[in-house]
């Protein structure tokens, strides 16, 4: 069967960020998105997927140092989605507080072993570039 967009954006979308014992349901489904080809999707469902999470970090964002946790699991999601990681950390330097936590909380990881503490990214430590570069800039 053809994985399409009717298909997983509809169980996508659908999914919560945490499972009842507080597993990382949005990252692994995240994570999905690159084994249902979703880069060969229509410019409007990928961009239908991108509003989404574009809103979702927005709700985090703006409630700033007390969701750092969460702004971590959709950014590290994107990252393992494969899609481009610069708009979303566009939006997170728009909001000082919550890039602050955001930093905060990846400090120790990367003072110690230069990597995100989201032992997700081990998966695509190359995805994590970039936001390595914004926090370590913030110095």
């Amino acid at each position: 069967m053809e994985t399409t967009f009717d298909t997983s954006c509809l169980a996508f979308l659908s999914c919560p960020q945490r499972s009842e014992d507080g597993g990382p349901l949005l990252k692994l489904r995240l994570a999905k998105l690159r084994r249902a080809n979703w880069d060969a999707w229509s410019i409007t469902d990928r961009d239908c997927i991108r509003t989404f999470l574009e809103a979702w970090l927005d709700h985090y964002l703006e409630r700033g140092a007390d969701y750092a946790f969460e702004i971590d699991s959709i950014l590290c999601g994107i990252g393992l989605s494969g899609d481009d990681l610069a708009p979303y950390l566009h939006q997170l330097t728009q909001f000082p507080e919550a890039l602050r936590a955001y930093a905060d909380l990846n400090a120790e990881a990367l003072s110690s072993k230069g990597a995100l503490v989201n032992a997700f990214w081990e998966a695509a430590p190359e995805r994590s570039a970039p936001i390595i570069r914004l926090l370590c800039n913030l110095h």
